[in-house]
């Protein structure tokens, strides 16, 4: 009897990495895998359910990790793809960084420009014409049309 067990301790411990766990969002954030690489790609992989320890009414998917790596390399074309993917993402992410805070240091500045030192428009009139009736001068700006009547006096 007690070989039964030594043998089953050994078979355990050897298979113990291909029974590992591993939930469905660390699954996709370490392999770099979409929702449609667990559920739609032919054969979709089986799961187990568990409470979820973040959120009390819902219930977490755990994958074998062998299997998620398994569908990661079919994805990505093996370890060397992996890594790529992984990098890719990380720079995807540092370059949504940077402009989110390019364009919030544009609206700032937009915000704390000073009224007198946006840009105003400056007339530009052509020549002036004689309004003998109302004894008035008048001229029209050449850029938005603008007229403007005057005396001399």
């Amino acid at each position: 009897s007690s070989g039964i067990n030594a043998e089953y301790g050994e078979c355990r411990e050897k298979d113990k990495d291909q029974f590992k766990l591993i939930s469905k969002t660390d699954a996709k954030n370490e392999f770099v895998l979409k929702d449609c690489d667990f559920d739609s790609r032919e054969p979709p992989l089986k799961f187990a359910t568990a409470p979820n320890p973040h959120n009390h009414r819902g219930y977490m998917k755990l994958y074998l990790v062998g299997q998620v790596y398994e569908r990661a390399c079919e994805v990505h074309g093996g370890d060397e793809g992996i890594d790529a993917a992984l990098l890719k993402r990380s720079k995807n992410r540092e370059l949504l960084a940077q402009r989110k805070m390019d364009k919030k240091l544009s609206e700032l500045r937009k915000q704390s420009k000073p009224r007198q030192m946006k840009e105003v428009h400056v007339h530009e009139f052509g020549e002036e014409s004689y309004i003998e009736e109302d004894d008035e001068y008048s001229h029209t700006c050449k850029s938005c049309g603008y007229s403007q009547t005057y005396e001399k006096l």
